[in-house]
């Protein structure tokens, strides 16, 4: 699960849809659209519609609208397991070792170190 400044939490399920709460975890919904198989989130902290969604078959999807609708920006990757920021620079690590980095939140993608 990810926090975001106003208090909103997503959770990403393996087996299942992206769920939300705006609520700091009363209450939670679906996000209808979200991408399946979700083992990782980064929200941003700042501006709260940003999203970044790791999935177990290697893909990464991006969300501008705090995740009612997503792109896809990565696939057939190994699946990213983690993100991190540092000095505005976005990392995606990797379950086979690997990391990738972004420097434009995440529209594009960098292999920093390979995977083992």
């Amino acid at each position: 699960r990810q926090y975001a400044t106003d208090h909103t939490i997503y959770a990403g399920c393996e087996d299942g849809p992206m769920f939300y709460s705006n609520d700091q975890g009363r209450q939670w919904a679906p996000l209808a659209a979200s991408p399946a198989g979700v083992n990782s989130l980064w929200a941003h902290p700042t501006d709260l519609l940003l999203c970044l969604a790791g999935t177990s078959d290697g893909q990464i999807a991006r969300s501008l609208d705090g995740g009612k609708t997503w792109t896809l920006v990565l696939q057939g990757n190994d699946a990213a397991l983690t993100f991190a920021t540092h000095k505005g620079i976005l990392y995606a690590g990797c379950y086979a070792g690997g990391l990738l980095s972004s420097i434009d939140q995440g529209i594009s993608w960098q292999q920093v170190l390979p995977s083992v």
